[in-house]
């Protein structure tokens, strides 16, 4: 007997979390129970970066789903696991400037009610619960990795890439300061605005090595640098091979 308390009984202890009102249980009750892949955290952490909250909240949400109804995880994992991805959340909303107001309930929630639901039905309708409001706030505050502005700013870099652009004058074209468009910039896009512009510009660049037969200072000046060493440098850093290897490989 002992030794059945000590393997079994403790082992799976736990999941007793997965059968609210199942009083009597046996050890072929938890067979049913599936080993889960981790949950993928710098995928959640990439996402939340990118500023991508309601990705990552599908991410999650598919990941506890999951779990529960396959068993795969004890109850404390869990718990610890959603507690740790809600947190890093709101770290994130916090350096988007929510009021401390909005966040406070769900600081709240996730250090008391997370560990008081008795079983996993009750922590998965508390979990959807939060995950709502979660997604509220993020649309409340338009919380998102291409908003309106960011949209506009990257179209117009589509657009104009092939002019003499620099931050000064996309802060001039859009009314904001030089320092604030440039925060703004790493915060709401993946790269920053040189990265971007050169990016857009070297994608053009390749295009007209392939398709054209325009000399490479001129597809140098057509995509907007002015020096074609530096625009020869740029283009071997992105692509791996210079200009003129590049249309020796891939002109049609």
């Amino acid at each position: 007997l002992k030794d059945i308390y000590r393997g079994s009984f403790l082992r799976n202890l736990d999941r007793i979390f997965f059968y609210k009102g199942k009083h009597f249980l046996t050890e072929e009750d938890f067979k049913d129970s599936e080993k889960s892949e981790k949950f993928d955290t710098a995928e959640y952490a990439k996402l939340l970066g990118t500023l991508q909250l309601e990705k990552a909240l599908d991410c999650l949400d598919v990941y506890v789903d999951n779990a529960i109804s396959r068993h795969s995880l004890g109850e404390m994992e869990l718990k610890t696991l959603v507690q740790n991805a809600w947190y890093r959340m709101i770290s994130i909303l916090e350096d988007e400037g929510l009021n401390a107001d909005d966040l406070s309930y769900l600081k709240r929630d996730c250090l008391v009610k997370i560990y008081a639901c008795p079983y996993a039905e009750d922590f998965k309708r508390l979990f959807h619960v939060m995950e709502a409001d979660f997604r509220s706030l993020v649309r409340k505050y338009k919380i998102d990795s291409q908003s309106d502005i960011i949209k506009n700013i990257l179209g117009y870099i589509d657009k104009h890439y092939n002019e003499q652009l620099t931050l000064s004058s996309l802060a001039k074209q859009f009314n904001f300061s030089y320092s604030y468009l440039s925060s703004y910039f790493r915060s709401h896009s993946a790269e920053g605005f040189s990265e971007y512009l050169n990016k857009v510009r070297i994608f053009h660049a390749a295009e007209l090595l392939r398709k054209g037969t325009s000399a490479i200072s001129d597809v140098c000046g057509a995509v907007g640098y002015m020096d074609q060493s530096y625009f020869t440098r740029v283009f071997k850093k992105s692509v791996g091979i210079t200009p003129r290897e590049y249309r020796r490989k891939y002109r049609r």
